[in-house]
């Protein structure tokens, strides 16, 4: 397993694997014991890097290695096999803004990137030359990232969020 999600309620988990594969769970089934409901094996070559529930627990974003990018149904259906944008690089996160407006990538080459919900490419920054986490900040206002190789972010948390906050408020 490579990465998981759990929806808000608690009631499924997603696991993507290293083959590129994304199982689907129901935890709270009636007997206690967990239920699988599906396996799906993405379009892609190579392993999962990121799960997320969409806002609502309706859908869930999948992420590989190879800069891939899907939504699937709960149902295991692809929704939205590929988001566009070059150039494509791996990905090292990806994360949902919490009004489920916004997505955020990072790739393992440093760039962030900014996506409205359906698919288009709104900014993007390089920030790193490394792997860089990205999460949004509880109020969606802005994005804090770190190089993958620091255990803090280069300069002040300040300074980060700014940088980031000024790209997004164009699209807010």
């Amino acid at each position: 397993m490579t990465s998981s999600a759990m929806t808000s309620d608690g009631k499924l988990l997603v696991l993507g694997n290293g083959r590129g594969d994304l199982t689907l769970w129901q935890i709270n089934h009636g007997n206690g014991a967990p239920q699988w409901l599906w396996t799906t094996s993405m379009s892609s070559l190579s392993g999962v890097v990121s799960v997320i529930f969409t806002r609502g627990n309706e859908r869930i974003l999948a992420a590989t290695e190879d800069g891939g990018l899907a939504t699937y149904g709960l149902d295991g259906s692809v929704e939205k096999s590929e988001f566009p944008g070059e150039p494509r690089e791996e990905l090292y996160a990806v994360k949902l803004s919490p009004d489920g407006q916004y997505l955020a990538t990072a790739s393992t080459k440093g760039r962030i990137r900014l996506w409205n919900r359906d698919g288009q490419a709104l900014s993007e920054i390089q920030e790193h030359d490394s792997s860089v986490d990205v999460a949004f900040t509880g109020d969606g206002t802005a994005l804090v990232f770190r190089p993958s190789t620091f255990l803090r972010p280069r300069g002040s948390l300040k300074t980060a969020r700014l940088v980031v906050a000024r790209l997004r408020a164009a699209y807010i």
